[in-house]
């Protein structure tokens, strides 16, 4: 009895420890990287897919290699962890919204412990990006019917953090500026025809510097990669800042019936961030959709791109090979 009450005692000092050390290091990049945070948005973090990518890529990895999360390749922090950081560069801490799988706890919590209590909004499952958009979008109205929103995929690894940083705010300063039926997308310079990534084709240059978009390129058409890198095109990051009741818009006349699904069961729970019982028997039917297969695609003529430098930017979700890689050198 004695011994479990000391074991208990050792986890609550240590996670204690933790929690210190993740938000110290957080403060410390803000104060390195000299960014601004910008303090009129939210960031909708997209961290479901984590979790299961993990489970999915290591399975044949020893638990002593694992266990410690993903590494990343340019230092020893998880991929989400540096996720977090990196949005924290972005807005501050309190307006930041996680998206994460309840099924998979222990990828994600000591990494989102250094977010305020209820900023973390969990799925039954991962059901895709748009199912998590919509969820981040519900909690955020909530808070700020009037909000602009920066939807950010947790599943990056990047070398040159303070230059996707300073697109990152240049996105949202964009997106603001162009009113609130324009949403504004992050494309990265491609440092080589890569058929794991969508592209961006950008059209022609706007007053304020962005582009218009010609065409986004989902995956599924790969063998097109190296004609659109010759062209102009960029790498698609998934990062999409704008309006939250536009792109709410954009998902309802898409996708009428899982939105008003999905607001239903909301509300029912009671808007509970950990989720309840309407939320977990919708998602037993929910599909899977992906937000830019379903909803980026086909609306052009109501996006905008600046493009990112090149930043060694990786999709680990469309590369397992380097997640692989970011694991062994942990």
């Amino acid at each position: 009895m004695v011994f479990m009450g000391l074991v208990i005692a050792d986890t609550i000092v240590q996670s204690t420890r933790w929690y210190a050390s993740d938000l110290i290091e957080i403060c410390r990049t803000e104060v390195e990287v000299g960014a601004v945070p910008d303090r009129e948005s939210w960031l909708i973090l997209l961290a479901s897919a984590e979790g299961e990518r993990v489970e999915r890529t290591f399975a044949d990895v020893k638990r002593s290699a694992w266990a410690r999360g993903l590494r990343s390749l340019i230092g020893g922090r998880t991929t989400l962890r540096r996720a977090v950081e990196r949005a924290c560069r972005v807005v501050p801490r309190d307006r930041i919204c996680a998206v994460v799988d309840g099924q998979h706890t222990r990828f994600w919590r000591r990494a989102l412990s250094v977010l305020p209590s209820g900023h973390v909004v969990e799925q039954p499952r991962a059901c895709g990006t748009c199912n998590e958009v919509l969820l981040g979008l519900l909690w955020i109205l909530e808070r700020d019917p009037l909000a602009h929103v920066i939807v950010f995929p947790a599943g990056h690894q990047v070398q040159d953090e303070p230059a996707l940083t300073a697109s990152l705010l240049e996105a949202a300063a964009s997106s603001q500026a162009a009113g609130s039926h324009q949403l504004t997308l992050v494309g990265i310079q491609p440092e080589r025809a890569d058929p794991d990534v969508g592209y961006i084709v950008p059209g022609r240059r706007l007053a304020d510097g962005t582009r218009s978009v010609y065409r986004v390129v989902d995956r599924s058409e790969a063998a097109l990669a190296r004609e659109l890198v010759a062209t102009g095109g960029l790498w698609d990051s998934g990062i999409i800042s704008g309006r939250a009741a536009t792109l709410l818009g954009m998902l309802r006349e898409r996708l009428a019936d899982v939105v008003d699904r999905t607001e239903t069961a909301w509300a029912r729970d009671g808007r509970l961030a950990a989720g309840g019982s309407a939320r977990c028997e919708l998602y037993k039917e929910l599909p899977t959709i992906d937000l830019s297969r379903i909803v980026v695609q086909g609306a052009e003529s109501q996006l905008r791109v600046i493009t990112a430098p090149r930043c060694g930017w990786v999709d680990l979700a469309s590369r397992p090979s380097a997640a692989a890689d970011s694991a062994q050198v942990a």
